[in-house]
């Protein structure tokens, strides 16, 4: 039976929502797996437990075991009282969402620890996380985003709307968060630096973007099996704007069309794009990509790598229920972890031959 580590939470804003998503995996993924849950408390800890699997355990935060991942080898070490326990796991299924978590850090640990992960590369997740290395991209591969400007403080920021003579509705945004923390859309200009100085509580760079006035929000989801970028159904998400309250507090009432009212042409189109993203961005697992139509322009919006939940009510017309989503995506993972096996890092040279005189060089 394998060992599949599921890894959530994590010191991000997002950590609340990355819980859910921990907690929707752990109850759908297949029996024929031997589940390990691995959750990082708000402060970073890192835990370990059969507790953790169930959802009850959560308020306040649950007690586990200290746990840590090997810096050279796949397993994953921890404390069972004085009994160390040494666990070594086949695959991680990742439900981080937002900053380094998602943004490229556990990838790394896992990459040096040589474990196989569901989701995209260092490279692509953190690509995709900083939203202005993913526009800039963009822009290189021919895809329409919004226009926008970025800075690194409240002042730089605001000259720096003056000057492109981006027209209000504007939004504001972190460039690193997700689940719409952070977010303004500004109506009226003596708002703006109250919007900007927001933002800045979480995260370093900030964005202000074209806000479309009657445009239409279409989201599509995709995952690669056997090397084939498969795409899922489109939705149109009628609510126009998101705040975290509207998405995710009680009583939220968010209007979705699955699949979306488009043309074949619309659809053929934001397939395409999609593809081609996932393809340039080096993505891995289940992705969410986010579009605004706008006067039958296409404009990609953002790049998720790893959706809340997987983005699974999306494949539903596919007849993907969660658990086999989660199945597929962990069969690629293991299908890819074994052609990366072949690629050799052994390699003999003369260099350090001589490395005993280079050592008694001394400067004068």
């Amino acid at each position: 039976m394998q060992n599949i580590a599921v890894i959530f939470g994590g010191k991000s804003v997002e950590h609340d929502i990355s819980v859910l998503t921990g907690m929707g995996v752990l109850t759908n993924i297949s029996q024929k797996y031997n589940v390990i849950p691995i959750y990082i408390t708000k402060s970073g800890i890192w835990l370990t437990g059969e507790k953790l699997k169930s959802a009850e355990n959560y308020k306040p935060e649950p007690k586990g075991h200290l746990c840590q991942i090997s810096l050279d080898e796949p397993y994953l070490n921890y404390k069972i009282g004085l009994k160390k326990v040494k666990t070594k796991i086949d695959c991680a299924v990742l439900a981080l969402h937002g900053g380094i978590y998602e943004g490229g850090a556990v990838q790394g640990l896992l990459e040096l620890a040589g474990i196989p992960y569901t989701s995209a590369s260092i490279l692509g997740s953190s690509l995709c996380m900083d939203k202005v290395l993913t526009k800039n991209l963009l822009k290189c591969i021919n895809i329409h985003t919004p226009r926008f400007v970025y800075a690194e403080n409240c002042d730089d920021l605001m000259a720096k709307i003056t000057k492109s003579k981006l027209s209000l509705p504007i939004i504001i945004k972190p460039a690193r968060a997700g689940s719409s923390i952070g977010i303004t859309k500004v109506v009226e200009r003596d708002k703006l630096k109250d919007a900007i100085l927001y933002a800045f509580n979480f995260d370093t760079k900030v964005i202000a973007e074209s806000c479309f006035e009657d445009f239409r929000e279409m989201n599509i989801s995709a995952f690669k099996l056997n090397d084939e970028i498969k795409c899922s159904s489109i939705e149109e998400v009628c609510t126009k704007f998101f705040s975290f309250e509207q998405k995710y507090e009680r009583n939220s009432k968010i209007t979705r069309i699955v699949p979306a009212e488009i043309d074949k042409k619309v659809q053929n189109e934001i397939e395409e794009i999609a593809r081609k993203v996932y393809s340039t961005f080096d993505l891995n697992g289940v992705v969410r990509i986010d579009f605004l139509l706008k006067d039958e322009t296409i404009y990609l919006n953002e790049i998720n790598t790893i959706p809340g939940s997987f983005a699974f009510y999306l494949w539903r017309e596919a007849g993907i229920t969660l658990g086999k989503l989660i199945s597929l995506n962990i069969e690629e993972t293991l299908r890819n972890a074994e052609k990366k096996r072949n690629v050799t890092y052994d390699f003999s040279s003369h260099v350090l031959d001589d490395l005993g005189e280079i050592g008694k060089i001394v400067e004068k």
